[in-house]
């Protein structure tokens, strides 16, 4: 039975979702969008067949291209770009290209999920692409929320906190605070209740099993910030 399974995690469909919102509030008329596909597949995989398919549904206008080198970039204006593609080097190789192009004219935005900054590309990559990722976690050290939980860890602990203590309190924190509100109900109330943790937030489903949908917008900045966008 699952009807009181939680998924706290948010699943790379969510972040897929929450990128193709980006992409349609961010885009201005008459901005090109463009689908660096991967070709060289016998067949698309699941990340990309469910990326191609939320972009035809959302009625966004794009051109798909098989590699970064194919795409016009303006002298003037932005050039928006998403990468559909399951396979890690092709994806590194695409953001290469995207950052080499970005580094000369700053012409590029580049969208994606939290798979291009874990499968090896680099960080200058990522500010020279205008990076815009959807991610599950994310700290914000600007935070005054996240300033005063470092203090106090270091106070206690004697140490730097790690991704896990922050991950530990923000769940910690949001299932016993809905336990303390609701008591035995705290299930039936989870998708009227979200919250913003020091490092991921919860946003859940009606349906069950409920599945926290909540997804960070963390932009990387070409003057070498990376900023959570409110």
């Amino acid at each position: 039975d699952d009807a009181r399974i939680v998924q706290s995690p948010p699943p790379w469909t969510a972040q897929m979702d929450e990128l193709v919102r980006w992409v349609q509030q961010d885009r201005l008329p008459g901005e090109e969008l463009y689908v660096v596909r991967d070709t060289a597949v016998a067949a698309p995989g699941e990340q990309s067949v469910y990326l191609l398919s939320r972009l035809q549904e959302s009625g966004i206008p794009f051109r798909s291209v098989s590699a970064a080198n194919r795409i016009p970039y303006p002298e003037d204006g932005k050039v928006r770009v998403l990468i559909a593609s399951d396979r890690d080097n092709f994806i590194t190789g695409t953001v290469r290209s995207l950052s080499i192009e970005g580094a000369r004219n700053n012409n590029v935005i580049l969208y994606g999920t939290t798979r291009v900054r874990t499968n090896g590309t680099g960080q200058a990559d990522l500010h020279n692409t205008n990076a815009h990722l959807a991610s599950a976690y994310f700290i914000d050290y600007d935070d005054p929320a996240v300033e005063r939980f470092i203090l106090a860890y270091r106070s206690l602990f004697q140490n730097e906190p790690g991704s896990f203590a922050f991950q530990g309190y923000d769940t910690m924190h949001y299932y016993v605070s809905m336990c303390t509100r609701f008591g035995r109900q705290w299930y039936k109330k989870l998708p009227d209740y979200r919250e913003k943790g020091l490092q991921s937030d919860f946003l859940f489903t009606e349906a069950q099993p409920r599945v926290n949908q909540a997804v960070r917008r963390v932009v990387y900045r070409p003057d070498l910030t990376t900023v959570l966008e409110k």
